[in-house]
């Protein structure tokens, strides 16, 4: 009986260690997942952020473009307008 009592004992102290063991690597692997879930969400965020800003960066360029497309139109246009200018002059000299 004593011997049977020793060995439920000892099994039971190996049960006992085995579950300590087993709860300690499943809190270990929490915290983990807990760390990559943070990773997770900061990617997201960064992610969202360079998406966002690259948007902007995008709309701020074609402004720009058309800010210089509109410019160099006008400019275009008072060139020629001035080139019309001299070539009445000039035609205005040529007839005088």
């Amino acid at each position: 009986v004593h011997s049977y009592l020793d060995m439920v004992a000892d099994a039971l102290e190996e049960v006992s260690r085995r579950n300590l063991e087993l709860e300690q690597k499943v809190n270990s692997l929490e915290e983990r997942l807990g760390s990559y879930t943070r990773m997770e969400t900061l990617l997201k965020e960064t992610l969202v952020n360079t998406q966002k800003t690259a948007e902007e960066t995008k709309a701020m360029a074609e402004m720009k473009a058309d800010a210089l497309l509109t410019d160099a139109r006008l400019k275009a246009e008072q060139l020629q307008g001035e080139t019309r200018e001299r070539l009445v002059m000039m035609q205005r000299e040529i007839a005088t």
